[in-house]
């Protein structure tokens, strides 16, 4: 596991090489944007603090029921008492994949888990029933259009959508039969251009999907046969954005990789603020439920820190996050 040290907030980390196209990007963009003005400038925000450790976390999603569920360089986690006294447990795997497929996007829907792996030019859907004990990953199927899987979420109808991250054959591919009791997928190219490079992160939200491209979060309507319209660009910035959650009252709370924040945008795709600075590899974050009305806490999964970190919003953003009672899609 790795040591929870501290860095300087401009100071870049070297990108894994497991994660070779989506860090080299960010790196370069980050260093464009040094080589303009030095430091890039953070605005107001707390410095997390630690939850638990974990080897190259990815996502983090919330069950219906309230469970916490981390993908991890080489597994798949439960955070069991996030706000107490925390610990993670590792999900068995009794799935046919290849050993190393490293896991990458989660999604909860209903009563399953799903989670997306890849290793070498092959990537792989796995789900687990959600129940009262530990979850088990016991069902896979190969993705033979996704080379690299990355971003994962689900409709209201438990149709899937996988980012392929992949450099020149970069698109979203859906993926029905999922919730079936066979588990036998039908897979399709959903959308090729998705404008500004490769797809990382995804989220299904009223009728849109929401995605991140290299430096541009877009929102795609979905017509009611879930075939995908005009892509609307909210914004596009000088560095590399990953995962996110759409907020209640239609903003974003986004992760911004380059320059290891986290960042609070309105749905016009306005920076509100700041709501954490000095991360590591920021990649996934999660609204807890409120524990009181308006005050909700957010966890945050820090790749190049090896660690998953909680901060707790100042009273300036409490309103633009306004967390509901579970962030189960």
């Amino acid at each position: 596991m790795g040591k929870l040290n501290s860095t300087a907030p401009c100071r870049p980390s070297a990108p894994p090489v497991s994660q070779g196209v989506r860090r080299l990007a960010g790196l370069l963009l980050l260093s464009a944007v040094m080589a303009l003005g030095g430091c890039a400038v953070l605005g107001r925000g707390d410095t997390p603090s630690a939850v638990a450790e974990i080897l190259g976390p990815e996502a983090i999603v919330m069950s219906r029921d309230g469970r916490v569920f981390i993908t991890g360089r080489s597994g798949v986690y439960e955070l069991r008492d996030p706000e107490g006294a925390p610990r993670l447990e590792q999900l068995p795997v009794r799935a046919n994949v290849p050993a190393g497929c490293q896991f990458t996007g989660a999604e909860s829907w209903e009563r399953w888990l799903f989670v997306v792996c890849t290793v070498g030019d092959g990537s792989y859907l796995l789900r687990a029933q959600i129940g009262s004990n530990v979850p088990v990953l016991g069902g896979a199927a190969a993705l033979p259009d996704i080379a690299i899987a990355s971003g994962l979420t689900a409709d209201d109808r438990g149709t899937l959508y996988v980012a392929d991250s992949r450099q020149g054959g970069a698109a979203i591919t859906r993926v029905t039969g999922a919730t079936s009791s066979a588990f036998e997928l039908e897979t399709e190219v959903w959308l090729q251009d998705t404008r500004g490079g490769f797809p990382n992160g995804l989220q299904y939200a009223s009728g849109r999907l929401y995605l991140t491209s290299a430096g541009r979060l877009s929102a795609i309507d979905l017509d009611e046969r879930g075939r995908p319209g005009e892509i609307r660009t909210i914004t596009t910035r000088l560095t590399f954005l990953d995962d996110f959650r759409v907020l209640p009252g239609g903003g974003f709370l986004l992760t911004d990789y380059s320059f290891n924040r986290l960042i609070v945008l309105s749905a016009e795709g306005i920076e509100m603020g700041t709501l954490a600075h000095g991360l590591q590899g920021p990649t996934d974050v999660l609204l807890l439920p409120a524990a009181e009305p308006g005050v909700p806490s957010v966890l945050i999964a820090e790749r190049d820190r090896e660690r998953i970190s909680r901060v707790d919003p100042p009273e300036s953003l409490q309103r633009f996050l306004m967390a509901p009672a579970s962030n189960a899609r």
